[in-house]
């Protein structure tokens, strides 16, 4: 996809040209808080960084020690939540394990899980395989000889795809599922801010995810992000236009007259609304969007 695309721009026959620097920052240094959209509309406030873990408004954490295990994604947008996940659990003194989809060798030729090694200094365990196998459960078994308190899905976006997780989650008494979801599964309104309750496309994958969980009989939360950034991510060509033109000194083009409005997220506050879930039965049955606050797309600039 071009870069427009992946940033949600709406291309037409009028372009804004500005030049910038200040998205650079926003991207490496964050700036962004989060909204609780469940029981009322979603607010947050601008911070300028990004903010500290425990911090999400709507959800005080508890920190339980957990045993957690991650399904994580071997690449796309949301790969890179996966790592910064493990990493702030450990942190938090959680026993955290990564069965990561696809191939070892193939996996690891770029990040995120070309920087797990990080990870397994600390104590994370790493093991690679087909998340959508009805052999899952046992292949789980095998590789980390242990049952899991807390299972949080990243990787599936369809409901055949996350079923055998689920059977295994439901076999094994796992305590709590958290799942990944997309803002993307909303249908496209004029009225914004989307909150959740609003009208969904009942063909997204997502979607059928979210139904399945809520009639599992799981103790089970769903997440949706929207755009992410941050370092460890498995795609960047959707940003490596601006920076590009922004280390040449060159105008960054907008389309339009750059009043759209826009919601960019840093990886690290995504991973820590998920943290923040572990053990919380604030979250229980919950459906959450995991956003920045709204700006026009010239604000970042």
């Amino acid at each position: 996809r071009d870069f427009c695309s992946c940033l949600g721009f709406v291309l037409n026959d009028r372009w804004t040209v500005v030049v910038s620097v200040s998205v650079m920052a926003f991207v490496l240094g964050g700036g962004v808080g989060f909204g609780r959209s469940v029981g009322g509309p979603a607010k947050s406030q601008f911070v300028g960084a990004r903010v500290s873990a425990g911090k999400v408004h709507g959800l005080t954490a508890r920190w339980n020690m957990a045993d957690v295990l991650i399904v994580n994604a071997p690449s796309g947008g949301h790969a890179f939540i996966g790592y910064h996940l493990a990493d702030q659990l450990v942190a938090k003194g959680h026993e955290v394990s990564i069965y990561n989809a696809g191939e070892e060798e193939k996996a690891t030729k770029k990040n995120p899980c070309a920087s797990y090694g990080d990870l397994t200094e600390k104590g994370v365990s790493v093991a690679y395989g087909d998340p959508t196998s009805e052999e899952v459960g046992a292949d789980i078994t095998k590789a980390f000889g242990k049952k899991f308190s807390v299972i949080i899905e990243n990787f599936s976006k369809s409901a055949e795809e996350i079923s055998p997780m689920v059977k295994h989650a439901t076999e094994t008494g796992v305590a709590q599922f958290l799942y990944v979801s997309s803002c993307g599964i909303y249908k496209k309104s004029d009225e914004v801010p989307l909150q959740v309750g609003d009208p969904v496309n009942e063909k997204a994958g997502q979607v059928a995810v979210e139904k399945l969980l809520e009639s599992s009989g799981l103790n089970y939360s769903s997440f949706r992000p929207i755009y992410i950034v941050g370092p460890k991510a498995a795609k960047s060509d959707y940003l490596d236009y601006f920076f590009h033109r922004i280390v040449r000194k060159r105008p960054v083009l907008l389309p339009g007259s750059g009043d759209q409005m826009t919601s960019v997220t840093h990886v690290g506050d995504v991973a820590s609304m998920l943290v923040d879930a572990v053990g919380n039965e604030n979250a229980s049955k919950e459906i959450f969007n995991v956003v920045s606050p709204r700006y026009p797309y010239r604000t970042f600039y």
